[in-house]
């Protein structure tokens, strides 16, 4: 309920930058920049993988968290580490 309380009202701003910022530094730290991503701009990938991720979570709790925080988050672990984010983020 917090956190769909502070989407939903003037926090929604800080909130969403805090959590893009805290996620940005993790996927940074973490990325391995080798085989599929050996090619890529960096700083694109992790803003990409970032928004991509934050919206999710948005997404989650602006829907009343339709599945556990197990689920989401597991589904969220998967695709970024389809892209070489090592787990330990966070």
């Amino acid at each position: 309920m917090f956190y769909y309380s502070m989407l939903n009202n003037k926090g929604m701003f800080y909130f969403w930058q805090n959590m893009q910022q805290m996620m940005m530094q993790g996927i940074s730290n973490q990325i391995s920049m080798d085989r599929i991503n050996q090619h890529a701009n960096k700083e694109i990938l992790v803003r990409f993988l970032t928004s991509a991720s934050v919206g999710v979570m948005e997404w989650w709790i602006m829907n009343k968290m339709p599945y556990s925080a197990e689920e989401i988050a597991d589904e969220i672990w998967l695709l970024l580490e389809r892209n070489q984010v090592q787990k330990e983020i966070v």
